[in-house]
């Protein structure tokens, strides 16, 4: 008698396909015991929109009235996943603040006419603004008692838990580090920036290496000289460019922006020429280290940056996302940029990656160090490098890091694959005839 009416089968009253409510459904909201599918929904708002603009402009004009900018506007809308495209601006970081409550607005840029005739006024603007998006029919009504059938935006995504989780991590990711960054900003941002680049060395290299990476007797020394801006300037010019430098260096690694990428590999030498100082029982297993992740660094930029690039490109084409407008004659977007199209990397991600990788790569590391060990008593297989177990461990935190970043992008490759069949599904609900 009581039973979870959400458990029952529904049959939308536009497709009339008969199936369980789940979240792919929409429960009329003003009373009616009727039921309709999401995309079936959106689809009927879009052409009562679309009849709405032909009743209201009927000079139809290409440029300021279209479908395909309604079809759009309409995406952006609905998409449940919006902000993935999104980069963060400076109104994203004023409205970070606690004391400020951020409004209802979009900073998704438009052509300039289509946003005014379909927004709030239907002047013609030269002026970009952040303005709330609306559509000239926001609500469709019940067939039975004319009323609104949601009172709400209705939001689509495609279910999928990992993009979901994703979606709120980056998220929270975002809101974090703008935070901080605000908050330490306010603050000497060049002891902090010192004692980040120490904690993340420290991550990776064994005290006895950073000794003489450093050209110190002891680091405890320069916790001392961290906390002062006169202890800082103390230390040894090198010394302090190779700690202010390698949370910048990560950040080249991990970002595609050109004056990082240079800095990287300057950084690059003046490590392995400190790194040529460092003599472990005749062996140079820090130079031949730093010497591999070059080289593998290098292969990645001439070959696996590529393959990847191709990859993303065919995606974003597959789908053509409405957020991005592109023309499938002309190839609009550098290579390197495809990556960045249909899930965006801000400076917020790039930071917030760059300050934990080293300690992820650590905590793997010292995970496959320990597995390593308990193979080798398993079967019995003997092993004795030429080197400390220090000098091993760091080598596996280097192994780790390395793990860490395939993993990341391999994760971004299946997120992205995620998110592009979402857009088709979004897209094309709108395209199809009802």
């Amino acid at each position: 008698m009581w039973a979870n009416p959400l458990k029952h089968s529904c049959t939308c009253w536009i497709c009339l396909e008969e199936s369980t409510f789940n979240s792919s459904w929409i429960r009329h909201e003003c009373g009616c015991n009727l039921q309709v599918h999401k995309l079936c929904y959106l689809h009927w708002l879009y052409r009562l929109n679309e009849d709405y603009i032909a009743r209201t402009f009927p000079t139809k004009n290409a440029v300021l009235v279209s479908e395909d900018n309604l079809r759009r506007t309409m995406c952006y809308l609905v998409d449940g996943h919006k902000d993935f495209q999104r980069d963060v601006s400076l109104a994203d970081i004023y409205y970070c603040l606690p004391f400020i409550k951020a409004k209802n607005s979009s900073s998704l840029i438009y052509p300039i006419g289509f946003i005014n005739i379909l927004g709030m006024n239907y002047s013609i603007s030269f002026k970009l603004v952040r303005t709330p998006m609306l559509l000239p029919v926001s609500y469709a009504e019940c067939p039975q008692c004319k009323k609104h059938i949601v009172n709400h935006q209705v939001s689509v995504t495609n279910g999928s838990m990992y993009l979901k989780v994703l979606y709120w991590s980056k998220m929270t990711i975002r809101n974090i580090t703008i935070a901080l960054t605000l908050a330490i900003s306010t603050m000497n941002i060049g002891k902090w920036w010192f004692k980040l680049g120490l904690w993340q060395m420290r991550c990776i290299f064994p005290e006895k290496v950073l000794r003489i990476i450093l050209d110190i007797s002891t680091t405890k020394a320069l916790d001392v000289y961290g906390e002062t801006m006169g202890g800082i300037s103390s230390v040894p010019q090198l010394t302090r460019f190779l700690i202010f430098g390698f949370p910048v260096y990560l950040m080249g690694i991990r970002s595609s922006f050109s004056a990082l990428s240079r800095f990287r590999w300057l950084y690059s030498l003046f490590l392995a020429v400190r790194a040529g100082h460092y003599d472990s029982q005749n062996t140079k297993v820090l130079s031949r280290t730093l010497a591999t992740c070059n080289i593998c660094s290098l292969v990645h930029s001439i070959l696996i940056s590529p393959m990847l690039s191709r990859l993303y490109e065919y995606m974003v084409k597959s789908v053509n996302p409405y957020f991005y407008l592109t023309d499938p004659s002309l190839d609009v977007f550098p290579s390197q940029e495809y990556e960045n199209v249909i899930i965006k990397t801000s400076w917020c991600d790039v930071l917030f990656e760059s300050v934990v990788w080293p300690a992820l790569g650590s905590m793997l590391g010292g995970k496959l160090f320990d597995a390593a060990t308990w193979l080798q008593h398993t079967l019995g297989f003997q092993w004795s490098p030429a080197f400390s177990p220090n000098d091993c461990r760091m080598i596996f935190n280097f192994v780790g890091c390395g793990v860490t970043a395939i993993a990341r992008q391999l994760l971004n490759i299946w997120a992205t694959h995620l998110r592009v069949n979402e857009l088709k599904q979004l897209q094309k609900s709108l395209e199809d005839e009802a």
